[in-house]
């Protein structure tokens, strides 16, 4: 699995993140890590047992080119300069798969790693010592490692994914227009989407206490604790069929509808989703795709925003300055171009595809 190899081949750019030799002679005081930690204080461990001058972990592509740098570490000064250290792990990669006997480089120790089916990652030592001897024993020592480090590598992949997928959810949830916290059944609050930190922010009526979702109202706020309780409490895989729905009051204004409902995941730390929805601002009708759709004039789709804010047809036809006549010839062309049949029909159509979801 372990050869050295000897450098051959034109100069290139050094590998992404590769972590330049500090100049002078003297040992580092302390190790010098680029990209992930995780994977750089493994390294670190391995080449203080090693005695090794430097360490890295790059990917490696199917043509043994030599891609971004996942983690690289340097434990004290040594003699390859990063533009020349590229050419030489080009080399050591597309030899590794060779038998043994390939050529030696005299600094570098290189293994291919493999810790999932469709990756490949190059492990390399760089040591100093001017015994070829001890070259090919830190050489043969490394080989001790290659199955642990491959093995860390593996799981770092997994947990990297992981990670990432979560960001993506999270940063989905940042887009909906709707507040929405996940908290626990004491209601300690775990996430808040943007949405739900701005309602929080205000402080008015629902707000953050110290981590924890409170509301003003006093009534209201113990019912949504024996909410809480109550619906965290079920036994696993007994299904909620619909959330619970709360109002929160709010002076001259429409209440704040707050629903509530079980997310799963496991029964020691149980979780539950808060959404809060504030209706008072007006519905954004995704017009432009509805008019295209059914092909309605700039007029029809002013139309259906005015009645859709809750005006008649007489009090929209008055903010589009026309006649009433003319603003009721108008609708029945929007019902022939939709199909449907009826004022209220239409608005309360429009209304379900204006829920609003996202925001920018």
């Amino acid at each position: 699995m372990l050869e050295l190899v000897e450098t051959v081949g034109a100069r290139t750019a050094a590998p992404i993140g590769f972590v330049p030799p500090a100049t002078g002679t003297a040992a580092a005081a302390t190790p010098s890590v680029t990209g992930d930690a995780d994977l750089g204080a493994l390294l670190i461990d391995v080449g203080q047992l090693l005695d090794a001058d430097a360490l890295g972990l790059v990917h490696v592509t199917a043509g043994a080119r030599v891609g971004g740098t996942l983690a690289a570490v340097a434990l004290s000064d040594h003699s390859i300069e990063p533009d020349d250290l590229s050419s030489r792990l080009q080399v050591a990669f597309e030899q590794i798969d060779e038998p043994a006997g390939a050529p030696v480089d005299d600094r570098i120790a290189a293994a291919m790693l493999r810790p999932r089916p469709n990756d490949r990652v190059g492990l390399y030592v760089i040591t100093d010592s001017v015994s070829p001897v001890a070259r090919r024993a830190t050489a043969s020592r490394l080989a001790t490692f290659v199955p642990l480090i491959e093995r860390a590598l593996a799981l770092w992949m997994k947990a990297h994914v992981e990670r990432l997928l979560r960001d993506d959810q999270r940063a989905a949830l940042d887009h909906f227009a709707s507040g929405l916290v996940i908290v626990d059944g004491d209601g300690a609050i775990h996430f808040a989407n943007r949405a739900a930190q701005a309602l929080l922010a205000d402080a008015s009526d629902v707000f953050d206490a110290d981590g924890r979702l409170m509301l003003r109202d006093v009534q209201t706020a113990m019912h949504l604790q024996v909410a809480l309780h109550h619906l965290l409490s079920r036994p696993a895989g007994d299904a909620v069929a619909d959330p619970l729905v709360m109002l929160i009051g709010r002076v001259g204004r429409f209440p704040l509808v707050l629903a509530v409902c079980p997310i799963g995941g496991e029964r020691a730390r149980p979780r539950a989703i808060v959404q809060l929805i504030d209706v008072d601002p007006e519905p954004s009708l995704p017009l432009d795709a509805i008019g295209n759709h059914f092909d309605l004039t700039p007029v029809e789709r002013r139309l259906i925003d005015q009645l859709v804010q809750g005006r008649t047809v007489a009090e929209a036809a008055d903010a589009m300055r026309l006649k009433e006549q003319t603003a009721r010839t108008y609708l029945k062309q929007v019902f022939q171009k939709t199909g449907i049949r009826r004022q209220t029909d239409l608005v309360s159509t429009m209304l379900k595809a204006a829920l609003p979801l996202f925001r920018a």
